[in-house]
């Protein structure tokens, strides 16, 4: 085997952990909305996802006015959480419906 070969097979590995990670990641995120996974997700209809997307902003607009205020109960990892909800609820969107998705 290769120094070549070896290299390429690192970059795949870290590229692989690092959508695996990710991928858990949003399920994590997911759950905050009560979605089981992205295939949940991508399952429901448009108008659920709207309604998902409207909840998830809202909930963002509150949580960053946590930050700003310098809140105690403002959590980073729950703004980071809710943000990455919203992104991959407007994505399931977008694949449904094109690129007459909300945003």
């Amino acid at each position: 085997m290769g120094n070549g070969t070896l290299l390429r097979e690192v970059a795949a590995f870290r590229s692989a952990r690092q959508r695996d990670d990710l991928d858990s990641a949003n399920c994590a995120c997911l759950h905050l909305i009560g979605v089981k996974g992205r295939l949940d997700l991508e399952g429901r209809g448009a108008l659920e996802l709207a309604q998902f997307a409207k909840g998830l902003r809202q909930q963002l607009v509150r949580e960053r006015l946590r930050g700003m205020a310098r809140h105690r109960c403002y959590d980073l990892n729950r703004h980071i959480a809710l943000k990455r909800a919203l992104d991959a609820v407007l994505l399931a969107s977008e694949k449904q419906n094109g690129a007459g998705a909300p945003s």
